[in-house]
This record gives structure tokens, C-alpha cells and sequence, in this order.
């Protein structure tokens, strides 16, 4: 007669097979994943993994959740802090880094693999939007203090690309200053460029950015005659 697992050896269980897989996708990737490799490092039977997870896809989006989830936990707390402009977004940054250089597996399987298709792992982006959301608060309160100017979700876009595309390049070994001391600088730019200025009207401010818009590449260039020919056809 099978053994009847209580839900926290079963919980234990699940935790022990997402460990060794963060291991495996780091080391084969995600095409080289399978189950049946799982199952032989772990010291189980080929079919066992099935128990707890449907496939390679569903623990790879069950890791991700737990650690955007973690993520998210540091940046709510560093929300909290700082009383000045600069020390809420150095809060945050400085959060942001500390995650990524103490679980570097876990940052890498966030983001570098192939993303779920929309809504398949409702946990998944829950916690993906409690992290986004946690820039989108910060810009907000800016905001609602007269600091920034602008597109809340758009700036906060903004800074969220600039500290990951610095923690991409250190984790890709590439040479540079350091990733925290790179952040801050950008962290500058961000807020000295949607900085309020009593000085301008809010009309006036969005021109004033609109007036340092990169021209269209010729593929938007492209796109955009494509548009005006069908419009024309019509």
C-alpha cells in the first residue's frame, strides 16, 4: 500500500526538486532540461518529478515565482526608505543589486530564458507585477511630491531597464566600473531628466523630452510607409 505523504513532505519535496533544477538549468539550459535527468540527480524514479510538476515548463515557472516573490519582498521594504529623491531610487537600485549578486541562478532563470506565454502561470506574473509595480509606487510618490515629472509607468519602465541592463552586463562578465556604481549614474540621469521644474509648465516638460527623441530606424521607417500605403489603398 502506497505511503500517505503529509502536505509538508510533499511541500519539502517540491523545494528539493526546484534546488537541483536551478542547478541543471544553469548548467544544460533550458532545451537541455529533462525531467528524467531530474528524477536520476535527485535519486528517484524517471516518472517521479510527474508527481509534482507537469514538465520542465511549470518548475521553471514555479522557480521564477519564488523569486520574483523575493524580489519583490526586498524592493516593498526599500520603499521605505530614504527621505530625499535620490535615496528612494538608490534604495531601490540598491535592493535590485544585492538580489542579483547574492541569487545570480535565480536572476539569470527570470530573465534570460524564454518567457510562458501570457496568463499560463497566473502566480508567475503576480509576482512579476509586484516587482514592476514596486518602480511604478516609487515614481508615484515622486510624483505626488512634486519631484518628477512625467509618465509614471513609462519612467518607472525606464529605470527598471537601466539597473537591469547594468546587472546583464555584469553577469555576463563584461568590464566595467561595477554595476551599483553604474546604476547610480543612470539612476542620476533618470531623475535629473524627469526632474519637475516649476520653471515649465507640464505641457512644455513633455516637449522638452519629445525634443530629444532618437529619429525612427528604417525598419520604424519602413513600417510607417507600409501604414500610410495601406491607408492611401483604403
Amino acid at each position: 500500500m502506497p505511503r500517505s505523504l503529509t502536505q509538508a513532505a510533499i511541500d519539502d519535496f517540491r523545494e528539493r526538486l526546484r534546488r537541483i533544477a536551478v542547478e541543471m538549468f544553469a548548467e544544460v539550459g533550458q532545451d537541455g532540461f529533462n525531467m528524467r535527468e531530474l528524477g536520476k540527480r535527485v535519486g528517484v524514479s524517471a516518472m517521479t518529478p510527474y508527481r509534482y510538476f507537469s514538465d520542465k515548463d511549470e518548475i521553471l515557472a514555479s522557480i521564477r515565482t519564488q523569486a520574483f516573490a523575493r524580489l519583490a519582498d526586498r524592493l516593498d521594504g526599500a520603499l521605505e526608505l530614504g527621505s530625499s529623491t535620490a535615496e528612494k531610487v538608490a534604495a531601490i537600485g540598491n535592493a535590485y543589486v544585492e538580489f542579483a549578486g547574492q541569487e545570480p541562478l535565480y536572476y539569470r532563470l527570470m530573465f534570460d530564458f524564454s518567457r510562458p506565454k501570457r496568463n499560463s502561470y497566473p502566480e508567475q506574473e503576480f509576482q512579476e507585477n509586484r516587482v514592476r509595480s514596486a518602480f511604478t509606487s516609487l515614481i508615484r510618490g515622486l510624483m505626488a511630491q512634486h519631484e518628477l515629472d512625467g509618465e509614471p509607468e513609462r519612467i518607472a519602465q525606464v529605470l527598471w531597464t537601466a539597473i537591469h541592463g547594468a546587472i546583464a552586463l555584469d553577469l555576463a562578465g563584461q568590464p566595467m566600473s561595477g554595476p551599483l556604481e553604474l546604476i547610480n549614474e543612470m539612476v542620476r540621469l533618470v531623475v535629473s531628466g524627469y526632474r519637475a521644474s516649476p520653471a515649465l509648465g507640464r505641457d512644455q516638460a513633455k516637449k522638452r523630452r519629445r525634443d530629444f527623441t532618437l529619429p525612427p530606424t528604417r525598419r520604424q521607417q519602413s513600417v510607417q510607409s507600409d501604414c500610410a500605403h495601406v491607408v492611401t489603398a483604403e
